[in-house]
């Protein structure tokens, strides 16, 4: 199975699938999901250690943070409508200790696809993150940053609470931004991104229907050759 993925980030700059591909119990991940859904979102937020991600479009978003307090995200909301402003993304994350438990399951993916990574050298920057009604990112490409290998999309949320909720993952060539494929932001999903040798654009689709999409994601880079 590692092969195959392999040769679809070689060929495409991308994979998508399910975790049990890579020899990851669905059960036991299903709790972990369920476990970040409700105890470890509700102690970010209990906490107020939950960020809001929301970049205003163009040469007027200098004047603005990309990043608030949640508890500032109605507030910029209203103030984008009150000035007509657009965004080219908005959304939320937070940390936790649990964080550690979805590195161990990027390791089993990564180890084998890049085999210059080691446990020594490998570098994670992780985070969990929540779109919720109208929340979306537009495609873009993400700066070539050295040493990066891939980005990792591991989601959270049940099929049961999707509802036709959006926020789906769009891939596209850089070409001609022709459609490639969507994947729907549920357990057992997942997808890899290869930042080494390719550069898709991506983005996610507005989300809707109350849908909360809970995903881990994960930028994965060689130490040391980070600039």
């Amino acid at each position: 199975m590692f092969e195959q993925i392999k040769q679809s980030l070689d060929e495409k700059g991308y994979y998508t699938g399910t975790v049990d591909e890579f020899h990851l119990n669905v059960t036991e991940y299903r709790r972990m999901a369920f476990k970040t859904r409700t105890e470890i979102y509700h102690k970010a937020l209990a906490e107020n250690h939950i960020r809001y991600m929301n970049c205003i479009h163009g040469s007027v978003g200098n004047l603005y943070s990309n990043e608030l307090d949640i508890s500032q995200k109605d507030r910029r909301k209203q103030m984008i409508k009150e000035k007509g402003y657009t965004v080219d993304q908005q959304w939320s994350y937070f940390g936790g200790a649990q964080l550690h438990d979805y590195i161990k399951i990027i390791e089993k993916l990564v180890f084998p696809l890049y085999p210059d990574l080691t446990e020594e050298n490998i570098r994670h920057n992780p985070k969990f993150t929540l779109y919720e009604n109208e929340d979306f990112t537009e495609l873009h490409i993400d700066y070539y940053v050295p040493g990066r290998k891939c980005a990792v999309l591991l989601y959270l949320s049940e099929l049961d609470d999707y509802n036709d909720g959006g926020g789906k993952l769009i891939l596209t060539k850089l070409e001609d931004k022709k459609f490639l494929e969507d994947v729907p932001p549920v357990v057992p999903n997942f997808a890899i991104i290869d930042t080494e040798k390719h550069q898709l654009y991506h983005g996610v689709e507005p989300v809707k229907n109350d849908f909360k999409r809970f995903a881990f994601l994960d930028f994965v880079a060689i130490d040391g050759e980070l600039s």
